[in-house]
C-alpha cells in the first residue's frame, strides 16, 4: 500500500492530554479499540446482498463452527431463517459484528493541520497530535489502510466476496467523516499494543496546550528512551483561517 502511493510514510494521531495519552508515551504503546466502541453507530455497517438459501446459509453456519462458534444449533438456525432471506440477512451482520468485537483497530490520520480533528480529538486545541513514521515498525503498521467514504452502506456478497467482508465492514465510513482522511491500523484483538519507539517522530502541541503541559510531555519522553523527537507548535496565520507548525 505505501510503495502504491495508497497510504502515507507519515500519519499522524490526534488525542486529548490525559492519563492514557501519558501512560501511552511511557510504555510506547497504542490504544486498539474494539469496533462497537466507535463514536459513530453508522461506523461499521453493511448493506448484505447475498441470496441466501438453506445450502448458503448452512455452508456459512459451517463455516463459523470451524472457526471456533460451537455453540451454534445449526439445524435450529436453518429452520429460523431459511424462509425469509432479510431475515437472514439480520442474523449475518449482527453475528459478524459480535466477530468484530474481537477485533483491535488504531485510528491515524494523512496530516497535522486538519482544523476539525484538533477540535474534536485534541480537546479544543489542549492536546496534542503524535506523528508516526511506518517504515519504522513495519509489524506493527502492516495492516494500514485507507478508509473509503460513501453516502450508502458498503453493498457485500457473502458467496463472492467472503475474505472481503471484515475489509468492507472497517474501512467504509459516511462521506461527513471524508475530512478526517483515515488510516487504520487493523489487528486481532483489541488492546494496548506496543509501538518501537523509532517509529515516534515528532510531538505537536495545539494553540491552546500549556506550557505545563508541553513541559510535562518533555520530560516523559526524555525519560522513556525515546531520541531525535522534535517538538513542535501550532500556531495561527495572520488574516487566514490556516494554521502552521512552529518548532519548540
Amino acid at each position: 500500500m505505501l510503495d502504491e502511493k495508497k497510504i502515507p510514510k507519515m500519519v499522524y494521531k490526534y488525542s486529548a492530554i490525559n492519563s492514557n495519552l501519558l501512560k501511552s508515551l511511557i510504555n510506547s504503546e497504542l490504544w486498539f479499540a474494539t469496533p462497537i466502541s466507535f463514536n459513530d453507530p453508522f461506523d461499521c455497517q453493511l448493506n448484505d446482498k447475498t441470496v441466501w438459501d438453506s445450502i448458503s446459509i448452512r455452508n456459512y453456519l459451517n463455516y463459523l463452527k470451524v472457526v471456533g462458534n460451537s455453540d451454534l444449533d445449526i439445524e435450529d438456525i436453518i429452520e429460523q431463517y431459511y424462509l425469509d432471506n432479510n431475515s437472514f440477512r439480520h442474523f449475518f451482520t449482527k453475528y459478524f459484528k459480535r466477530i468484530l468485537s474481537n477485533i483491535g483497530v488504531c485510528c491515524f490520520t494523512t496530516s497535522p493541520k486538519i482544523f476539525l480533528m484538533w477540535s474534536h480529538y485534541a480537546n479544543s486545541h489542549k492536546g496534542l497530535c503524535l506523528k508516526f513514521d511506518i517504515t519504522k515498525d513495519e509489524n506493527l503498521f502492516l495492516t494500514a489502510l485507507p478508509v473509503k467514504y460513501s453516502i450508502d452502506y458498503p453493498s457485500f456478497d457473502y458467496l463472492k466476496e467472503r475474505n472481503k467482508l471484515a475489509e468492507r465492514m472497517l474501512l467504509t465510513k459516511s462521506k461527513v467523516w471524508k475530512y478526517e482522511k483515515e488510516i487504520r491500523v487493523i489487528t486481532g484483538k483489541s488492546g494496548p499494543q506496543l509501538f518501537k519507539k523509532d517509529c515516534l517522530k515528532e510531538i505537536i502541541f495545539g494553540y491552546k496546550t500549556t506550557e505545563l503541559e508541553i513541559k510535562e510531555i518533555k520530560k516523559i519522553v526524555s525519560n522513556s528512551g525515546y531520541k531525535n523527537i522534535r517538538f513542535s507548535k501550532v500556531d495561527l496565520v495572520p488574516n487566514k483561517f490556516k494554521i502552521k507548525l512552529v518548532r519548540i
